[in-house]
């Protein structure tokens, strides 16, 4: 085996040109496939973190109530909301923010229509408008607006409280679309229920294990209803599964222009050296040493465009975006990937060609050269 390599490595030395054509097509495939691959990673990744940022991943109810109660308004149950200070104190390694809301059903032009309160000051939501609303103004939802025909810059009668409608949300496509959101304090005071909340959101920070902290929320607050949200979970699994039929197709795509290319470059390589071949031959070369010789230099030209390859997507991946260059740096099953099924590409489309050279008549073209 060793000697197979060494006669590999001093014929590709002797041939420089074929080696680096050939060791560039790989490098040039193996970039392709390295550079979408981190691409798309750092793309599900940062939309990952935004999804993540947006949505919380647990939410915490008082004892007996949950989402649907609430949306029904069937709860009368609250929380205190210094509850709210005292989880960010006591979770601060787990969570980066923790927010409180009261929702509660109002009669709006003889319909009823949810109202929730929130903190703006505590409040992670992709609308700016909610996070610089002040006690006198509300924001409503889309359908709402439509429904009853109402504007930003209108006004809106709330049980006796008069809000000006800074503006109408876009839609969600979900209850939201058609609730009443105004700050807490207001919310408290049109309810009568001061200080008070029914729906407390736990944001994680990145890489926090929900389950182990329901488990200690549920250990040290008996007395709440505690639950952890899957649309993270949704979200993740739609995001890991867009477009990989595509990218799939592409790397197959990739993967056959590559091989076809190598298999023409050993076609026309054998063709050259058909002499040189059938001198080992004359001397005593058996079709496993030849074969051997040809599947070192395969090997050797795969790891060495791999390697190129491999080196070439990342760099140019992290131009793209510099940022997750800890991941790129931890995508050692990428161009581990890359450098086998490159090698395994190079054997391929060298051996049926090496495998035919086999059967030629090496005698005829010993004598032929000499005539």
């Amino acid at each position: 085996m060793k000697s197979s390599l060494w006669l590999s490595w001093k014929e590709l030395l002797g041939r420089k040109t074929g080696l680096f054509l050939n060791a560039a097509l790989v490098a040039l495939a193996v970039a392709f496939y390295v550079n979408i691959e981190l691409a798309a990673r750092f793309r599900d990744q940062a939309v990952k973190s935004r999804l993540y940022h947006i949505a919380p991943s647990i939410k915490i109810f008082p004892a007996g109530v949950t989402q649907d109660l609430l949306l029904r308004s069937d709860a009368r149950a609250t929380i205190d909301q210094g509850m709210v200070p005292e989880l960010e104190y006591k979770y601060a390694e787990w969570i980066y923010a923790a927010g409180g809301r009261l929702i509660f059903k109002r009669k709006i032009n003889r319909d009823e229509t949810l109202v929730i309160g929130y903190d703006p000051g505590k409040t992670i939501s992709p609308f700016k408008t909610l996070r610089n609303l002040l006690k006198t103004e509300v924001c409503i939802g889309s359908a709402l607006g439509q429904r009853n025909n109402l504007a930003a810059g209108g006004l809106i009668s709330v049980d006796s409280s008069v809000f000006k409608i800074k503006e109408v949300l876009p839609s969600t496509g979900t209850f939201d679309d058609a609730a009443v959101f105004m700050t807490l304090p207001a919310a408290q005071s049109v309810s009568k229920m001061k200080n008070s909340i029914n729906e407390i959101s736990l944001y994680l920070k990145t890489g926090v294990p929900a389950d182990a902290l329901i488990k200690k929320l549920r250990d040290n607050y008996p007395d709440l209803n505690i639950f952890p949200l899957k649309s993270g979970d949704a979200a993740d699994e739609k995001i890991e599964s867009a477009l990989t039929n595509y990218r799939f197709l592409l790397y197959g795509v990739t993967g056959l222009v590559t091989i076809t290319c190598l298999f023409i470059s050993a076609f026309v390589n054998a063709h050259e050296r058909k002499l040189e071949v059938a001198t080992l031959y004359a001397i005593g070369a058996s079709n496993t040493g030849v074969l051997a010789v040809v599947a070192g230099r395969s090997v050797i030209v795969g790891i060495l465009g791999s390697a190129a390859g491999s080196l070439s997507g990342a760099i140019f991946a992290l131009f793209q975006n510099y940022n997750f260059t800890n991941r790129a740096a931890a995508a050692g099953e990428t161009y581990l990937i890359a450098i086998i099924t490159a090698v395994i590409f190079s054997v391929l489309a060298a051996l049926p060609v090496a495998a035919a050279s086999a059967y030629r008549n090496h005698v005829q073209i010993l004598q032929e050269a000499l005539l």
